[in-house]
């Protein structure tokens, strides 16, 4: 709730500074298209734990974030997932996808992906075939 898709960082990085025990921010490589900054966020809670996500900016808006979380969770985050956004609209042995793109539970490597409506079509064409 505290991570609105599409603000600014001017208007986030006092929140996230707020909830966070440490933000460094990241100028990134230019290997994505869609993000050019990121703010490492550290200490944010989620499902219950103090994590660390990576919120990432395009063209100054934020539009995607990573929350890492562990390998023995999935299960419980899964759980979670569903009760929140109903069940999942793809399914694969490394991801599962929610409310229409926009949410993915990563499994090969423990994370939680939110997308903006755009980038979450975007993974469901190029990473996909869907």
């Amino acid at each position: 709730p505290y991570l609105e898709m599409g603000a600014s960082q001017e208007v986030l990085k006092p929140l996230l500074e707020r909830i966070s025990a440490r933000i460094i921010p990241e100028t990134l490589d230019g290997s994505d298209p869609n993000a050019q900054e990121q703010l490492n966020c550290f200490g944010i809670p989620y499902a219950g734990f103090a994590r660390k996500a990576e919120a990432r900016f395009g063209g100054g808006k934020l539009n995607t974030v990573w929350i890492l979380t562990a390998r023995a969770e999935e299960g419980r985050i899964r759980r979670l997932l569903q009760q929140q956004y109903g069940p999942p609209v793809f399914t694969s042995d490394a991801w599962e996808a929610y409310q229409d793109w926009q949410v993915f539970l990563r499994k090969d490597k423990p994370e939680v992906l939110f997308l903006t409506p755009e980038l979450g079509h975007y993974y469901k064409k190029e990473y996909f075939g869907q």
